[in-house]
């Protein structure tokens, strides 16, 4: 049985989110003005192309849906959030007993700034104010849930005037400009940090949105072998280029580099959805991808702890032995837990699923031993 899963876009998510670990490392060790990761920031517009995109996907299955849309719109957020809230409540946790133990005041300095309210993964949007979380770099994660919370009820309502769907998120596009436009006169155009990132998450993920109608498209057409060749050494050179983008030490990257990321994305993205570009990998190895692209969530969540270790704990340590102490730290850190969270959830499931009854049991007779060694989910 051959995984649904794109294991070249899960090898993708787990090298994206090593590269948001190295850029982070930068806050732990001192590498005198250059990095391997000096850009490595780029990484996160990856996952908000890939995220609305992914968004498209569920939406197009919810359009057939006659149930309440806000209804529906609470049980996909739910969804969402029960994927990342043990992760996250793990991080905090760790964080703040990290920090109350090596600087309680700072700590103190971070709640009443503002900070609690990352907690709960909850930006201060009403008054578009920046404040630093608990945990800072789950910025990204509080934007994607405020993109979809807005996004997913809104385009199942645009989706009983529009007919054909690609023009959903073009119709978002246009009020996030108009958004844009009137908070910008009433503020000078001087945009607070997050409700600058909120916009930016926005308008890729709408922009991931159009891509899945195009990856559609493109799978619906006959292509050459040559061509599909020529596709899949294209989608190899844009993950390549972006990776090399990320670690050039060039100061203008900082001004051209996001917008490239996010081209080169869109393009590798929609040719590996397609079907036309790079080989799912099966068996093995497309297992051990998709295992490395599942670690990617928690790995973006729980590093931020192992840097902050790192920044009190090991400041004497020269620089690069640093940055390999953050990243061996942060993947046990997020094995450790991973595992934890997967043994647990097996068990509540095992737990749960009745015992078969007497005429359910395979006879003593048959030996289903081969079908279960067959089977690539055992």
């Amino acid at each position: 049985m051959a995984s649904k899963r794109n294991g070249v876009i899960e090898l993708m998510r787990f090298l994206m989110s090593l590269f948001v670990v190295g850029y982070h490392t930068r806050l732990a060790a001192d590498y005198g003005g250059n990095s391997l990761f000096e850009y490595g920031y780029f990484a996160v517009e990856f996952f908000f192309v890939l995220s609305g995109f992914l968004l498209a996907g569920s939406l197009e299955r919810a359009y057939a849906s006659e149930g309440n849309i806000f209804l529906d719109t609470g049980k996909f957020m739910w969804k969402k959030v029960k994927a990342l809230l043990p992760y996250h409540i793990t991080a905090v946790v760790l964080m703040i007993a990290l920090l109350g133990a090596f600087d309680a005041a700072f700590l103190g300095e971070r709640l009443a700034s503002g900070g609690w309210t990352g907690i709960f993964l909850v930006q201060s949007f009403v008054v578009w104010t920046t404040c630093e979380g608990i945990v800072m770099q789950e910025w990204y994660l509080s934007t994607m849930l405020l993109v979809m919370l807005i996004v997913y009820p809104l385009s199942r309502l645009l989706a009983k005037k529009i007919k054909k769907r690609v023009f959903i998120p073009v119709v978002l596009l246009c009020l996030l400009g108009v958004v844009a436009i009137a908070v910008g006169f009433g503020t000078n155009w001087q945009f607070a940090w997050n409700f600058s990132v909120d916009l930016r998450g926005f308008g890729e993920m709408c922009l991931g949105m159009m891509l899945f109608y195009l990856s559609r498209w493109m799978k619906g057409k006959e292509v050459s072998r040559g061509a599909r060749k020529a596709l899949a050494v294209a989608e190899g050179a844009c993950y390549v280029a972006a990776f090399v983008l990320m670690c050039l030490p060039f100061d203008i990257m900082s001004a051209i580099g996001i917008p490239v990321v996010i081209l080169l994305s869109a393009f590798a993205v929609t040719v590996s959805f397609s079907g036309h570009g790079i080989p799912s990998p099966q068996g093995k190895l497309g297992s051990c991808f998709c295992l490395l692209g599942a670690v990617s969530l928690p790995l973006y969540i729980l590093h931020p702890v192992v840097t902050e270790l790192a920044t009190r704990a090991f400041g004497a340590l020269p620089a690069a032995a640093n940055v390999i102490v953050c990243f061996l730290i942060s993947l046990a850190l997020t094995a450790a837990v991973y595992a934890a969270y997967k043994g647990i959830t097996h068990a509540v499931r095992k737990d749960k699923t009745p015992p078969a009854s007497p005429a359910e049991q395979p006879p003593a007779a048959v030996d289903v031993s081969d079908e279960a060694a067959a089977s690539p989910e055992q």
